[in-house]
């Protein structure tokens, strides 16, 4: 089957292979999210725009609609989770706000007219655009996008509150005329500002009672320009309001007015130093933008049931925010509220984005005064939805989840952007994130399952004796398995937890503490420092510390801080050898080869026969086996039960150039009897560790056994089916253990486990 060729596969993407239907769906979720988008960029352009600097909203015009043509075509193609409109967004538009106040502020103690000022706002706009764009493609291509998910939801919320409340101040300026300082003096004695300002209420108010009766995406856009529509005829066709509403709308010639970097730059009409006195300024917003569009895109992902590329959105947004630089536009970013107007609306590809795209080229291309239609007060009441609605987002989390210190940090970083200003909230929220992630992730503890011998063992197979034995000593070797990263946030705490366990156990002192490394992603200094601390607490009370499964960077590391190599550390590459090892020290005469003498009478007294060693040894047969014979062979027949008297033998499966053990079966054990009464073939190979004594039972001797000494034989049955239930038993309580939740009491599972 032939693949798609690549064209195909872009007009599949762009949306080429649409039905009449879907594409009469696509071109009017576009239309209606290019009238939102418009309004948006009149009402922001206003917002940044004010003041002394009010005569520049023609080039906050252009500003915006080339930001959100450009964006809404690469985005909306490119985003791995589409329909995504991208335009103006409120978080966007506060940074804007508070680089140009800073500019302002730059031009006027540089003794600079208005229109400088204008030029070097602009000027600001276009170069924080392009460091927000670079940051972006940074973050994108290096692969980085994916774990900013992380930021902590309280610090990405003190940012969406302090934009929610930065939009609601601008929102009554905009709608009255009046900044904060003389807007309730205005408002106390101007009847025009008295009416602008219950205008915007009344919109504010009517659209939050009206969207709990009328669930609908259009009631926001179709409500707002209904409205201006209504004010825009009420002043212009005499009516006895025409007096009342005529300033409502911005006074001057208003045409959207062209603004080009490169030419601007060429002529030297750019006071440079005066546009980088905001420097701090565009570097918060290029960090706030990165934060917003990270909870943007989690948004999408619930909102939209899809999962979302956060490299590929981050690509996509860095290449949009530098081309917008090039034409003089300002930067945009995905925008909820019109992305998921299209996806209501019925949009599922890029269609709709880029009909967004192409309305808002022909008004530009046209000129269109988009001032004339839409009322200040209006603007103003429409930015409130906005406004409140971040506020919102920002608050009520932690408040219904009475989360109240994520409360606090919304309400610090809020704070410190409304008093000090963005910059500084930026490095408040990095060192809260910082200090959150320390503290939540130092919470989950490395430690991920802690057992001790008695219910784990290693894959050596012992006899019952040596068994029991273990088991009875098996508290004094304790094994963690760790995982995670391991840094200052953690490491001291898995010192304690291993220190106060120890402590703890008074009655059979703790002899050997395995650590498990193989989920263990790396450790920093202070992780060295505390296995330092480990190391000499544990050699002060004789306590070997062993080492498994670590990877060769985090070897290397124990290694360098010299805390392996002597008597009270060991290192192992897996944890089966090194419990294995710890296992060995406890029972030293099980360890050893040991010898035959003794073996007849060991064996006739675990049948229960003391008395019958000498007709028990006359149906085995002696074998011997040196290093690396073969005891058994995989897919050989399953003919004799062996029972080892001295030596070792590695259960080993997989090729014979790549074998793997999976089981050692030590002096004085039995192996075979599975597949010789279930008459099936060895499903593993049985290769003998070193000189290995074995005593075999075959098929012919065990019948011989059933007719000549029938009681014999079944108390040796009875000797196997002990040894079967004991491993099984043994099995059962260490799947239980692993099972258990560590922070549950390990005795309820084992309960259920045996019933």
């Amino acid at each position: 089957m032939l693949s798609p060729s690549p064209v195909s596969r872009l007009r599949t993407r762009v949306g080429l292979s649409l039905t009449p239907r879907l594409l009469f769906l696509e071109t009017a979720a576009g239309l209606i999210a290019a009238t939102v988008a418009i309004a948006y960029a009149v009402g922001f352009s206003a917002l940044i725009f004010d003041g002394p600097i009010a005569a520049g909203l023609p080039n906050g015009v252009w500003a915006i609609l080339v930001g959100t043509a450009v964006s809404s075509a690469i985005v909306g193609v490119m985003t791995s989770i589409p329909p995504m409109a991208a335009n103006v967004e409120a978080t966007t538009i506060s940074m804007l706000k508070v680089i140009s106040v800073a500019v302002v502020a730059a031009s006027v103690s540089a003794g600079e007219d208005t229109q400088q000022a204008i030029v070097n706002v602009v000027a600001a706009i276009v170069v924080a655009t392009f460091i927000s764009g670079v940051l972006f493609s940074v973050i994108g291509g290096s692969g980085f996008g994916r774990y900013l998910r992380f930021v902590p939801s309280a610090v990405t919320g003190g940012f969406l509150g302090a934009t929610g409340l930065v939009v609601l101040l601008a929102s009554l300026k905009l709608a009255t005329g009046h900044g904060v300082a003389t807007v309730w003096q205005a408002l106390a004695s101007d009847p025009g500002a008295q009416g602008k300002a219950i205008c915007a209420v009344l919109f504010f108010v009517a659209y939050q009672v009206l969207r709990r009766v009328v669930v609908s995406p259009l009631l926001l856009p179709l409500g707002f320009i209904g409205l201006c529509a209504l004010v825009f005829v009420l002043s212009h066709a005499g009516s006895p309001f025409a007096d009342v509403v005529a300033d409502w709308f911005p006074s001057g010639a208003r045409e959207i007015r062209p603004w080009w970097p490169m030419s601007a730059a060429a002529v030297g009409a750019v006071d440079w130093r005066t546009v980088f006195a905001a420097a701090p300024e565009m570097a918060a917003m290029a960090v706030v933008i990165v934060v917003t569009l990270v909870v943007r895109t989690s948004g999408f992902e619930v909102s939209l049931n899809r999962r979302a590329d956060y490299d590929r959105e981050f690509a996509a947004h860095g290449i949009a925010s530098i081309a917008t630089s090039l034409f003089g536009g300002a930067a945009c970013a995905a925008a909820p509220g019109t992305t998921r107007l299209m996806a209501d609306l019925g949009s599922t590809t890029p269609v709709s984005a880029l009909v967004v795209t192409g309305i808002v080229l022909l008004i530009l291309l046209a000129g269109i005064d988009l001032t004339t239609y839409f009322a200040l007060p209006l603007l103003g009441g429409l930015l409130m939805v906005v406004g409140w609605t971040l506020t919102v987002q920002a608050i009520a989390p932690p408040l219904k989840q009475r989360a109240w210190s994520d409360l606090v940090v919304v309400c610090a970083i809020v704070v410190v952007a409304m008093t000090v200003g963005f910059a500084a909230a930026t490095a408040i929220g990095f060192a809260f994130s910082c200090i959150m992630f320390a503290l939540n992730y130092g919470r989950i503890g490395v430690v991920r399952r802690h057992l001790t011998r008695t219910s784990f063992s290693s894959h050596v197979s012992r006899n019952a004796e040596a068994e029991r034995a273990l088991r009875e000593r098996g508290d004094k070797i304790h094994i963690y398995w760790l995982g995670g990263y391991i840094f200052f946030g953690s490491s001291d705490r898995l010192y304690e937890q291993i220190r106060e366990q120890i402590e703890r156990q008074r009655q059979e002192p703790v002899a050997f503490v395995v650590i498990d490394g193989a989920g263990v992603t790396g450790l920093d200094t202070a992780a060295v420092q505390s296995l330092a601390k480990l190391r000499a607490f544990c050699a002060e009370r004789h306590i070997a510390i062993v080492y498994a499964s670590l990877s060769p960077h985090i070897r290397d590391v124990i290694r360098g801080a010299g805390l392996i190599g002597d008597k009270a550390a060991h290192i192992f590459p897996a944890l089966n050898p090194a419990l294995a090892w710890c296992e060995d020290r406890l029972l030293p005469a099980a360890a050893g080869p040991g010898d035959t003498a003794d073996f007849a009478p060991w064996l006739a007294a675990e049948i229960g026969r003391p008395a019958a060693s000498e007709a028990l040894m006359a149906f085995l047969q002696r074998r011997t086996l040196e290093l690396g014979e073969a005891l058994y062979v995989a897919g050989s027949g399953a003919d004799t039960i062996d029972i080892i008297a001295t030596g070792s033998v590695s259960i080993v499966v997989g090729s014979p150039h790549k074998p793997v053990e999976v089981r050692r079966m030590a002096r004085r054990t039995v192996l075979g009897e599975m597949g010789f009464f279930r008459g099936q073939k060895r499903s593993a190979s049985v290769i003998a560790d070193g000189d290995v004594v074995v005593y075999t039972l075959s098929r012919g001797e065990y019948q011989r056994m059933l007719r000549e000494m029938p009681d014999l034989a079944q108390q040796f049955l009875v000797y196997l089916i002990k040894i079967l239930s004991d491993r099984l038993e043994f099995a059962n309580g260490a799947v239980a253990s692993l099972l258990h939740d560590p922070a549950e009491p390990a005795g309820e599972t084992a309960e259920l486990t045996e019933s």
